[in-house]
């Protein structure tokens, strides 16, 4: 691959023709699906593990569509280096995908941001679900240690984009006085460490019990120190897994070593923000 200074002394000895060639040959890329190979960097690393089952025993399998395939001999599936990524299968090139990031992360609602990068509704939906998905997978691998705040939020059911003959109960009362019943509540456990790195995972119904805190099984460094509420399914995890924990009442802002739990109130705070602002998540789509 040449050199970026390389490149540069090339287009300053180009003439004026040479140059529109240039710019032509970089627009009928950039509008490319083959664009979303650069994007994901992949193309410098040659052949890639298997997104299957991550064995290296791979081998090229010629162009499809003008895209590098590969076939593994260990579990004999086919794939390319957007296989399992948020551009896999997807016909939206490179500039339109960082388009709905950018517009994505600014908060910008759904009809606004295919109107933006001119695409439909449907095709932006499908984006926003991809990107999710791969924000998930991004966030799954990731190890807790240090001081490890834990708390359960309670959202209630969301059945958005469900059809009344699928409903699984009648429509909800819309009076302040009905309130639903926490065991009828989608509970998201949320941990969040001193290098902010955090995790929100989707555990089941109802108040936090010692079933849903094996999501954190694998994910929780040894010798980590937990920061909860006292609840009796975090002390118990923690006795389990031989970690240390500070509890910190629910009444109180912080305990008499000074912890608090106003990193992960923070970010249910922020979450509450994210589901007002798109009228609520349907539960099926919450976990992402």
């Amino acid at each position: 691959m040449l050199d970026l200074n390389v490149i540069k002394k090339i287009i300053e000895n180009l003439y004026l023709d040479g140059a529109y060639i240039l710019l032509d040959e970089l627009e009928a890329k950039e509008k490319s699906t083959l664009s979303n190979d650069i994007m994901l960097h992949k193309e410098a690393f040659g052949k890639p593990s298997c997104p299957f089952c991550h064995s290296n025993n791979v081998i090229r399998n010629g162009k499809r569509l003008g895209k590098q395939t590969f076939y593994c001999k260990n579990c004999e599936k086919y794939f390319t280096y957007s296989t399992n990524t948020a551009v896999d299968s997807s016909k939206s090139v490179y500039k339109t995908w960082i388009s709905f990031i950018h517009y994505t992360i600014k908060g910008m609602t759904l009809v606004n941001i295919a109107d933006e990068i001119h695409v439909s509704q449907t095709t932006a939906f499908n984006m926003r679900h991809k990107l999710f998905k791969a924000i998930a997978h991004i966030r799954d691998s990731t190890i807790l240690s240090g001081q490890i705040q834990i708390d359960g939020k309670f959202v209630p059911m969301n059945f958005k984009g469900t059809k009344p003959e699928n409903m699984p109960r009648l429509s909800k009362k819309r009076s302040s006085r009905s309130k639903t019943p926490l065991a009828r509540k989608v509970c998201i456990m949320t941990a969040i460490d001193s290098d902010d790195h955090i995790s929100m995972e989707i555990t089941g119904l109802g108040e936090e019990t010692n079933e849903m805190m094996h999501v954190f099984d694998g994910r929780i460094a040894p010798g980590s120190l937990l920061v909860t509420d006292g609840k009796f399914a975090f002390e118990t995890y923690a006795k389990n897994n031989n970690l240390n924990i500070e509890i910190v009442k629910s009444s109180k802002f912080t305990n008499e070593h000074d912890f608090n739990l106003s990193e992960v109130n923070g970010s249910h705070s922020q979450l509450d923000i994210f589901l007002k602002r798109y009228r609520g998540v349907s539960t099926r789509h919450l976990q992402g």
